[in-house]
């Protein structure tokens, strides 16, 4: 079962659990299901998919039952008055606020101009070797992607050298692997936390926040 936050006659907002796809997809032809599939289950009724999170993120999810709807959210999103907030466990101590303005291929290989903003809240040093180093150095990030690419925030914190815990195959197979193997954490750390959009029917200004799911919640009690 999904996790519902929010549900209307018009939309609903969904908790995303990690590894599991959006839809359908010609190159993971061995998995079964999927979110859209679930949630048509779920709700008894065709919904409409408007935006999408990697299959390791987890997180909030936008969903419309009438195209209009989903058409008036998906305007939202790419006219970039959505705003979006992620957190992140990533290698390294990160001590200021950081923009990247980096340009990222797409599928087709063509360039993309990509931007986010990343916002360092804590980090922790841990007695734990994943490497040359005898401790390993984490820190806890803010997100705010500006666009929408793909990989977006893990392909710019990898260009940062700051690589999200157990993101493969962006991030540094050696930490991965500790932290997988030797500690027991199974999934990518990072969540869509928080969004804020506008209503399509009633143009209310809509704010949800997600739950961090069971790795990353323990993972972050580390820096408390």
């Amino acid at each position: 079962m999904i996790s519902v936050l929010y549900e209307d006659a018009f939309i609903a907002v969904v908790n995303k659990p990690n590894g599991l796809l959006m839809h359908f997809s010609a190159i993971a032809l061995d998995v079964e299901e999927n979110l859209k599939q679930q949630l048509s289950l779920q709700f008894d009724k065709k919904i409409f998919l408007i935006h999408r999170l990697d299959r390791k993120t987890s997180g909030l999810v936008i969903i419309a039952f009438d195209s209009k709807s989903a058409q008036h959210i998906a305007n939202q999103f790419v006219e970039k008055t959505i705003q979006k907030t992620y957190w992140a466990i990533c290698r390294g101590f990160m001590t200021e606020p950081k923009i990247v303005e980096k340009a990222l291929e797409n599928e087709n290989g063509n360039l993309q101009d990509a931007e986010t903003h990343f916002f360092p809240l804590k980090t922790v040093e841990l007695e734990i070797c994943t490497g040359k180093y005898a401790n390993t150095r984490l820190t806890f990030v803010e997100c705010q992607p500006k666009t929408g690419r793909t990989h977006q925030i893990r392909r710019h914190l990898a260009h940062l050298r700051h690589y999200i815990i157990n993101d493969n195959p962006h991030g540094d197979c050696k930490v991965n692997k500790v932290f997988k193997e030797q500690l027991g954490y199974k999934h990518m750390m990072l969540h869509a936390k928080k969004i804020i959009f506008l209503h399509p029917i009633t143009n209310e200004k809509m704010t949800l926040e997600a739950p961090i799911f069971e790795d990353f919640k323990k993972l972050l009690a580390l820096f408390l």
